[in-house]
């Protein structure tokens, strides 16, 4: 009987990417969305017979209570809808290869290039990154008095609040109690930014991940860390990140 020792990775029929992951402290078998893929973490060893069945049971379930998003991202008259903010796509000729941002509370608008083909990768990637863009412009209103509110219902305060243009690191905290948080918030539902901003509130206290640390953030989110932490590890994001 075969085992698998080392990641494997392939492409399934619908065209998403699955890397099948060994650990060796994996008790059972955990299938996210991470990167733009699907992943799924094995037990060291396990046997390779029965893998892809155990796969399509666990990815059954993922899809029915988290829906795929469509292999085109980007869409002609979609709506991006964000806490307290709708993002517009509209086809424009004035600029047929270019992106012209129209910045508001609660409405903007990105009018499209005609030129534009948005079936191709590279303007895929390249509107996602005029999508951040906007999102950079809006997130100190959007966010941060939001963090403030939450600061002062935990009882902690930073020195600082700052937001940040990177999309893979959600918050960070200095030593010198600066907070920066993604102007990836903005995509997120209001209790995920709210799990982030209590994460970073609680390394005010506790700099590491200790049991404290955590105990602390749960304390600070009535319990419902765990919950959050699943909920954004399953997070569909409408950006490449």
């Amino acid at each position: 009987m075969k085992q698998l020792f080392a990641p494997m990775r392939g492409v399934l029929p619908d065209g998403r990417v699955l890397t099948i992951t060994p650990r060796r402290l994996a008790k059972g078998y955990i299938l996210r969305h991470k990167k733009n893929e699907l992943q799924l973490t094995v037990p060291y060893g396990c046997a390779i017979d029965g893998l892809m069945d155990k796969f399509n049971e666990l990815l059954a379930r993922f899809d029915a209570k988290y829906p795929t998003v469509s292999v085109q991202r980007y869409t002609i008259g979609q709506i991006i809808k964000c806490h307290d903010v709708e993002i517009e796509l509209y086809s424009q000729s004035t600029r047929p290869q270019h992106v012209i941002i129209g910045e508001g509370i609660p409405h903007s608008r990105l009018g499209i290039g005609t030129s534009l083909d948005l079936s191709d990768p590279a303007t895929e990637q390249f509107l996602s990154s005029v999508i951040c863009k906007l999102a950079y412009r809006l997130a100190p209103k959007l966010i941060l008095p939001y963090a403030v509110q939450v600061a002062e219902r935990v009882g902690v305060k930073p020195f600082q609040w700052r937001i940040g243009r990177g999309l893979r690191t959600l918050g960070t905290c200095s030593a010198q109690r600066v907070i920066t948080l993604s102007c990836a918030l903005v995509f997120l539902p209001l209790e995920l930014r709210e799990y982030i901003i209590c994460h970073e509130l609680a390394h005010l206290t506790e700099m590491n991940h200790s049991p404290r640390f955590h105990a602390l953030c749960n304390n600070y989110l009535n319990g419902r860390e765990q919950h959050l932490i699943t909920t954004l590890r399953h997070h569909q994001w409408l950006i490449l990140r």
